[in-house]
């Protein structure tokens, strides 16, 4: 309770009282027990205490507005985040002065996180919104993330012949940091029981053929292949190879038609 509520509540016990003298007052003098100056001294009196009343109650009112307006300067005075996240970048420091457009800082919410990448137009037809994706991070060595992707920019690039798309990556843990490189594995097509060879055991010529060298009796055979999907470091072949076949995988580049190999089962 403060000062001017105390004074309100006093003024209005003073006024109370100055009503009961005035009506005391004015039945003693109907009886003409007292003199018509003691009745309007008393009725005065009563006057007064009700302006006092008056005037409380309005400085009792400035006062709770002053209360609210003091109030809500100290809420302005704390910054409260408005979503969970971390501070990227700091503008001021502390005890600095600043004024109301003067940025502090930039918040962040890095629960989940956003990449950017481009599509080739061959591949558009078979990514749309919702397309599930593998993200894996140079930063974070062994960890695959899944996302999918949430939009898709219509106007394709004239240089890059590529659309550009936005995937959506949950973040656990906030490990995935703004900035990191990010390589994005989107599959545009799905098949089964199919051959796959390592990346890697391709040999391509100046035209573009594919080929690769199979083991026949201990020597490298050259053979011309037809491939399909790539992903992960594997290639589908379509045509070339037959189920169980032995191929090259290091060395194959330079290497000559016929060449005697040791072979070494490499496991993928």
């Amino acid at each position: 309770m403060n000062q001017n509520s105390i004074f309100a509540m006093l003024t209005v016990l003073t006024l109370e009282s100055a009503a009961r003298e005035k009506g005391r007052f004015s039945r003693l003098y109907e009886k003409n027990a007292v003199s018509r100056q003691k009745l309007d001294d008393v009725t005065t009196a009563h006057a007064l205490a009700a302006s006092r009343v008056e005037l409380a109650k309005a400085r009792l009112a400035e006062a709770e507005a002053n209360l609210a307006l003091l109030l809500q300067r100290l809420h302005d005075s704390v910054i409260v985040a408005p979503f969970s996240g971390v501070v990227v970048k700091k503008f001021v420091n502390e005890a600095e002065i600043v004024s109301s457009s003067v940025p502090v800082i930039t918040l962040m919410n890095i629960d989940r996180v956003k990449a950017e990448v481009e599509i080739p137009e061959t591949s558009l037809t078979a990514v749309k919104p919702g397309t599930p994706v593998a993200v894996a991070f140079d930063a974070l060595p062994g960890e695959v993330f899944r996302g999918a992707v949430s939009r898709l920019n219509p106007r394709i690039n004239r240089q890059s012949r590529a659309f550009k798309a936005e995937i959506d990556i949950a973040n656990p843990g906030r490990r995935i940091k703004p900035g990191m490189f990010a390589r994005i594995t989107i599959a545009t097509e799905a098949v089964r029981n199919v051959i796959v060879i390592p990346q890697q055991a391709l040999v391509v010529d100046e035209r573009g053929n594919a080929s690769v060298f199979a083991i026949r009796n201990d020597r490298a055979v050259l053979l011309a292949i037809k491939t399909g999907l790539t992903g992960e470091g594997l290639v589908e072949v379509r045509e070339g190879l037959t189920m169980g076949d032995r191929v090259v995988v290091g060395g194959n580049y330079g290497m000559g038609e016929n060449t005697l190999v040791n072979t070494r089962i490499v496991p993928y």
